[in-house]
């Protein structure tokens, strides 16, 4: 997952390399942020990509060389969990240093008694970097699974007899299930507890900020980072789909408001350009018959109104206008006046009726609590539940 995390990032920003072609010291603190790992273990992933052929250097005019994924990392990301190790470990099986194999098959594949002790034992006069190879493999090897508490694990010992398929096999049955859904908390955090489906996890991703990525992983959901998939060409429709069909626990209350907010907050035709091609259109009367007169002219009396057509469709066209107009200005109303009100409601504790728009206007009476992160948190005693409101979603605040 965390591999998968570093190629996504990698693919959005390329990193810079240093001389000696490694990944920077500022960069790798920044991609260990992205991938919440320690820079010491991304500056292992970004090696163990690099050795499968996932991520390549590319250099730049002005001689600098940025690590970028290859042409082979989509197609990476598309395979399953244990199918996207298998890639990873056989490449860093391959990379195995023959001393350190020895070493490892004297110690009965005990890779710390290997490095530690048996290594030195049997080379002696092994040179510092061909041990310093040796215990950074060590190390990539017990990150990536081919090791656990310094043992061997069956795939690994698999690879090493020249049998990757087995590997492959050992590792789709020790990878935990696909998980059937993901848990959709009210405060917006998502608990995702084993592998998703790759096409799954690439639209999650998409819209969420990871918090923490491992065998089960959590993520949260927010105003930024949905406005960040909505600018990317994504849908609140295609997103609220997603997320009905992955969530184990529905859609809560205040994720139902955000997509509604965000929804009704989309831009849009400019509203005043359509009353005026609305009204353009009823000013222009239906198209002339062949050979007659426009229903423009002025009448032979000399008046200049139009004459209505049967069946026209012009109060259709005029309501939806004014519709639009009226949904506009509700939209960039300030919110300074009710978030004022909210705020003495706090501290009076006072309860007050707050309206919200969500997929449908609801009023709700409430006893607010805080008024935090651009969301109220409230008291619904009539409900016996504590409601959470988008502050972009509440268009009236009255007292009770």
């Amino acid at each position: 997952m965390r591999a998968a995390a570093l190629l996504r990032a990698l693919s959005h920003r390329p990193v810079r390399l240093s001389r000696k072609g490694t990944v920077t010291v500022v960069a790798l603190r920044e991609l260990a942020l992205v991938a919440h790992d320690t820079p010491e273990a991304i500056g292992r992933l970004a090696g163990l990509l690099r050795i499968a052929g996932l991520a390549v250097p590319i250099q730049r005019p002005g001689g600098q060389t940025l690590l970028c994924p290859s042409t082979e990392a989509d197609s990476w990301l598309e395979l399953t969990q244990p199918h996207r190790w298998a890639v990873l470990a056989e490449a860093l099986a391959e990379r195995l240093p023959a001393p350190l194999a020895r070493a490892i098959e004297l110690a009965d594949g005990d890779l710390h008694l290997a490095v530690d002790s048996v290594l030195g034992a049997e080379f002696p006069l092994l040179p510092h970097s061909l041990r310093a190879e040796a215990t950074e493999w060590a190390g990539a090897a017990e990150q990536l699974g081919l090791a656990v508490d310094g043992r061997l694990t069956p795939a690994a010992l698999e690879l090493f007899a020249g049998t990757p398929g087995a590997a492959a096999s050992a590792a789709e049955r020790d990878f935990p299930p696909p998980a059937a859904g993901v848990y959709l908390q009210p405060d917006l955090s998502l608990i995702v507890p084993g592998p998703l489906a790759p096409a799954d996890e690439r639209a999650l991703l998409e819209i969420v900020e990871t918090e923490q990525l491992g065998v089960a992983s959590t993520m949260r959901l927010s105003q930024m980072s949905l406005s960040r998939a909505l600018r990317a060409g994504h849908e609140v429709g295609a997103i609220r789909e997603l997320l009905e069909r992955l969530s184990l626990t529905g859609i809560p209350q205040p994720l139902d408001f955000l997509l509604g907010d965000l929804e009704r907050r989309r831009p849009g035709p400019d509203p005043e350009e359509a009353l005026a091609a609305a009204w353009a259109g009823r000013r222009a009367g239906p198209a002339d018959p062949p050979g007659g007169t426009s229903s423009a002219e002025p009448a032979r009396g000399g008046s200049t109104a139009p004459a209505a057509s049967a069946g026209s469709d012009e109060p259709d066209e005029l309501a939806a206008a004014v519709e639009r107009i009226h949904s506009a200005a509700r939209a960039s109303r300030g919110s300074g006046e009710l978030t004022h009100r909210l705020e003495l409601a706090i501290r009076d504790r006072s309860p007050v009726r707050v309206t919200a728009v969500g997929p449908d206007e609801r009023t709700f009476l409430l006893l607010p609590i805080s008024l935090a992160g651009g969301r109220l948190r409230a008291t619904d005693e009539a409900a016996g539940v504590e409601r959470t409101l988008p502050v972009s979603a509440i268009t009236a605040v009255e007292a009770a």
